[in-house]
């Protein structure tokens, strides 16, 4: 999450290279080879210390230790006392258990009285500890973490000092061994904070591994490891929290059945991979962390590897119970039998330094109540009659005002307010020389901060400022080497301003009501605590880059110029919720872009989360992750690679061109208006509107791109009530489990599958190619230019299916290589030619309606068929060439059948098919076959097929005509002998017989 200037980062570069030589400058040639070829005479280093938030250290030696010498008086523990300060007349030194195992050469300190993550210094008096074979004293000089201790020279103190790590790691110590364990804080908060708030609390110090399931678990936390083997007093449950999978090596929370939110003290650890159980029960149960290395999961399988008794009688729980001693008695437990846990406390980074004061000269003023204001130089620009140029008005312990005037250092100036008990405002009241103010900080709330010039920061981290200890990452980003601009550690700051720009994060941990940044804002952290009365936060600023937000508090508004993302790291806005986020741009070229990622965290049932959005510019490279409702977004830009995920629902979308952009809610969409949209998808449950409106200054002609998916189940009103594309569709799928009401795609439509669950009720395009139109129930009404290489399926009904044409676009409205299926078709008219293209109509025989009602074909049907189960009412074509009619046909047929495959009662009402305008043919090489045909009528038929017969046939003609040459034949007129049944290759073959030759 960090983001810094160029210059900054380029200092830190600067002091992070001399960190790393001062550290590595022990480890010199003639050193190592003192110690690799005459190791004889080479004292003993510590190569290795660990410590934990509790006061344990292990320190790990080079060599082994002559132990009668390695005694408690040469270790020295300290803490700092009230002042923060090691060195100081309030130091508190505790007393100390130490032991030391010649197996591993591991030195054990046990500080007693150690707060939980209070800072604590180490000192080992090295000459008191001599090596074993060499009689040299430890060399103990101290090199920086990861680094073996010494210069190469016996003796030499080592002191070190304690600081909070990046990450949370868990230690375990085991009667087996050590389990290191990385704690899930980001992905699990409340989870980690209960176990932390047990483990502070020594509630598993002397506790045991109670249960293990051959290649499942091994199970802890609940149970003490002293007869009679209590259950432990538990504190509230926890929520679960379920988002890791139940993988090897991973630790979870214990709950009861049936009940996701039972956690309290116990957890299990993963022997394998356990996800397909542990992740789909009882809510999921809680991942919390993951072990570390091998070392670890050695340690974890060597648990689970411990002989196993049924110890129920002394506790319902210890039926499959860890023993290292086999012949444990389960009536007779004992501590050492069991595989117990003495201690889990979590590991802390060590340092050479300790927490320290600014190096920088200092002017403080103090009131009669012992409150203080303290003005630091950090430039050295000097602090002589400071107090001629900085005023300071205290109300006993209460600061008034803090002025600052003209004369005052025109760099770095830092304000530090400590031991008061609030602060009424700190003005800047400078009218020339208006330079930057280093920092501002005060463990109190501040009324009003008015600040005319640049904020540039300082590094804050780790520091003691007055009888603030202030936190080694006090952003808590995971990293200390980032500056600080304004810190207001507790209380509720109402309103700072600053003019100019800044650099440095802005914390307020008891909340800030208004925040207002006129300049620039690079590289910031803005951390705002939760206020006790409960108030929001308004923030504006000008222009942003690579800057973070993270409010405890829900923010009321959001307002900046612009919000650009620069670097590698993501930026993020993370609030409970937000009302109102605005990127308003200027006239002066900025158009208001906004690119950073949006988190918020309200629980679903709080309704809309993020209430209004409304951006300028283009909208980039944003991920929104909404636990609740999302209201109107208007981006009078462009959308680029955006990422929504919503518990809720999302009121409207009104957007410039969009393209790789997926937005995701669990509740209905309003309406998606842009100007077009390339690429993603959106998924909801219901939509009442989705439009493209095109752009023609732009040249953007409103084309659509992306899949539409609706959740929602059939109700009385469609699921997505309307569909309005400008343009083209392009390669999208579209579908949902209830109704599409109006569906228009002005332009054509290439490549989409739109599957309504039940019902599309009006459904139009121009041309229509590679595409699959389908719905579970019943199309109503589609009309399109023309259909291409598509289908158009319905499981029971389409009612009206119009293949129009467009004379604009040169479309004459054909109907090629394409499917159409359902169980009835009402209405079909095609303008044009149907081509290559089946016709399937699956309804009953037995239905009371005809399977196809009314079928127009403008054109010709050329390689096509028609199959219906049940009756047919009327066909019309212009032309019937390589084509087939088939009604009442048990299995597939190609050609004329045999009368034991068409059911006899089925029926065709009426067949025409006349030539076009074109054409002196209008029948050719094509099969009308049917139970009954009540009238046909066939144009010119062409009599020569390769002597391979072709016409209709049929168990009875109730009439039928039909043009041979230019002659119209009634083939069942009462003078006709039979002849006029067969004419060249044509044939009318009553009863499924051939006819009479002729």
């Amino acid at each position: 999450m960090r983001k810094k200037s160029k210059k900054r980062t380029a200092k830190r570069a600067g002091r992070s290279r001399a960190r790393r030589r001062q550290s590595g400058s022990p480890l010199k040639l003639e050193q190592l080879e003192q110690r690799i070829l005459f190791s004889v005479d080479c004292p003993a280093v510590i190569e290795e210390i660990e410590a934990d938030n509790r006061g344990m250290i292990v320190l790990q030696s080079s060599e082994n230790l002559i132990e009668r010498f390695v005694q408690d008086e040469s270790f020295i523990v300290t803490t700092a006392g009230s002042d923060f300060l090691f060195g100081t007349n309030d130091d508190v030194t505790h007393s100390v258990d130490v032991t030391y195992d010649r197996d591993t050469r591991q030195i054990r300190i046990l500080a007693e009285g150690i707060q939980p993550d209070e800072r604590y210094r180490v000192e080992v008096i090295s000459e008191d500890i001599i090596t074993q074979g060499t009689l040299l004293e430890l060399d103990g000089e101290f090199n920086g973490a990861g680094v073996p201790t010494g210069d190469g020279v016996e003796g030499g103190n080592l002191i070190f000092f304690t600081s909070t790590p990046a990450e949370r790691i868990a230690r375990f110590t085991t009667v087996l061994g050590d389990i290191d364990v990385e704690l899930f804080g980001d992905i699990t908060p409340e989870t980690v904070a209960n176990f932390l708030n047990y483990a502070n609390t020594e509630h598993w110090d002397g506790t045991i591994f109670h249960r293990s399931v051959n290649n499942f678990v091994i199970q802890g936390g609940g149970f003490s490891s002293e007869s009679p083997f209590d259950r432990l007093e538990t504190n509230d449950p926890v929520v679960n929290e379920f988002e890791r999978s139940n993988l090897r090596g991973t630790i979870a929370m214990a709950k009861l059945g049936g009940d996701p939110d039972s956690a309290t003290d116990q957890w299990f650890f993963n022997l394998g991979d356990n996800s397909g159980n542990l992740d789909t029960q009882n809510g999921g149960f809680t991942v919390f962390g993951e072990i570390t290395d091998d070392d670890g999961l050695a340690v974890m399988d060597a648990i689970a590897a411990l002989n196993t008794i049924d110890a129920g009688g002394v506790q319902s729980a210890f039926t499959d119970l860890p023993v290292v001693d086999e012949d444990a008695d389960p009536d007779n437990l004992q501590t050492n039998d069991l595989a117990v846990i003495s201690r889990i406390a979590t590991l802390v980074s060590v340092v050479a330094e300790p927490p320290g004061q600014l190096d920088a000269d200092a002017f403080t003023f103090e009131s009669n109540r012992d409150a203080f204001v303290t003005i630091f130089d950090l430039e050295g620009q000097g602090v002589d009659r400071i107090e001629d140029h900085i005023s300071v008005r205290f109300d006993g312990n209460r600061v008034k005002s803090i002025t600052i005037r003209d004369g005052a250092p025109t760099r770095g100036l830092g304000i530090v307010v400590a031991d008061a008990t609030s602060i009424g405002s700190i003005k800047d009241a400078r009218t020339t020389n208006i330079a930057e103010i280093g920092f501002i900080a005060a463990n109190v709330p501040i009324n009003n901060i008015n600040i005319r010039g640049d904020v540039e920061g300082f590094n804050l981290n780790g520091r003691v400022l007055g009888s603030m200890l202030l936190p080694d990452d006090i952003d808590g980003d995971g990293s200390v080497e980032d500056d600080t601009s304004i810190l207001i550690l507790d209380g509720l700051t109402k309103k700072v301003r600053i003019d100019g720009d800044v650099d440095g994060d802005i914390v307020a941990m008891g909340g800030l009501q208004k925040l207002d940044v006129r300049g620039r804002t690079t590289g910031v952290d803005v951390v705002l605590g939760e206020s006790e009365t409960g108030a929001s936060a308004a923030l504006k600023f000008a222009h942003v880059r690579n800057s973070n937000i993270e409010s405890a508090a829900p923010i009321s508004s959001l307002r900046a110029i612009e919000w650009r993302d620069t670097d590698s790291d993501r930026d993020v806005i993370s609030a409970p919720s937000l009302t109102r986020l605005s990127i308003t741009g200027e006239r002066r070229g900025v158009g208001g872009d906004f690119g950073a990622d949006i988190t918020l965290t309200e629980a679903p049932e709080s309704g809309l989360l993020l209430r209004r959005v409304a951006i300028a510019g283009d909208l980039s490279t944003s991920r929104w992750d909404i636990e609740g409702g999302i209201g109107p977004v208007t981006v009078k830009g462009d959308i680029r690679s955006w990422r929504v995920d919503g518990e809720g629902e999302f009121r409207k979308i009104r957007a410039g061109s969009v393209s790789n952009s997926e937005v995701v809610v669990t509740g209905d969409f309003g309406s998606v208006v842009v100007s077009e949209w390339f690429g993603g998808v959106i998924d909801g449950m219901k939509y009442r509107s989705v439009k493209t409106t095109g752009d023609a200054q732009r040249g953007i002609e409103g084309d659509w791109a992306a899949d539409i998916l609706s959740r929602a189940q059939r109700e009385s009103s469609p699921t997505v009530r309307s569909i309005n594309i400008k343009g083209d569709v392009l390669v999208s799928a579209w579908g949902g489990f209830g109704d599409f009401g109006n569906v228009r795609i002005q332009g054509t439509a290439d490549d989409l599958v739109l599957a309504a669950g039940f019902e599309l009720q009006r459904f139009s395009a121009g041309h229509v190619t590679n595409s699959e139109i389908s719905a579970g129930q019943r199309i109503r009404n589609m009309r399109v230019a023309s259909l291409d290489k598509s289908s158009v399926e319905s499981v029971d009904r389409i009612e009206r299916l119009e293949i129009v044409g467009d004379q604009r676009n040169g479309d004459a409205g054909h109907v090629t290589e394409s499917e159409i299926t359902a169980n009835f078709l009402r209405r079909f008219t095609v303008r044009g030619d149907l081509r290559e293209t089946s016709i399937e109509l699956n309804g009953s025989f037995t239905a009371e309606e005809p399977n196809l009602t009314n079928m127009i074909v403008g054109g010709r049907m050329i390689e096509s068929s028609i199959r219906s189960q049940g009756d047919v009412a009327s066909i019309f074509a212009r032309g019937m060439f390589d084509s087939g009619v088939y009604v009442g046909a048990i299995n597939p047929l190609q050609g004329f059948p045999p009368d034991n495959e068409i059911i006899d009662t089925v029926r065709i009402g009426s067949i025409e098919i006349q030539r076009d305008a074109e054409s002196n043919i209008a029948f050719s090489n094509s099969y009308i076959a049917t139970g009954v045909l009540e009238a046909g009528k066939i144009g010119p038929v062409d009599p020569t097929n390769g002597n391979v017969p072709f016409g209709v046939a049929a168990e009875s003609i109730e009439s039928f005509t039909y043009r041979r040459n230019n002659t119209l034949i009634d083939a069942f007129d009462s003078t006709t002998d039979g002849t006029e049944m067969i004419f060249g290759d044509f044939q009318i073959r009553l009863d499924f017989e051939e006819p009479l030759e002729s």
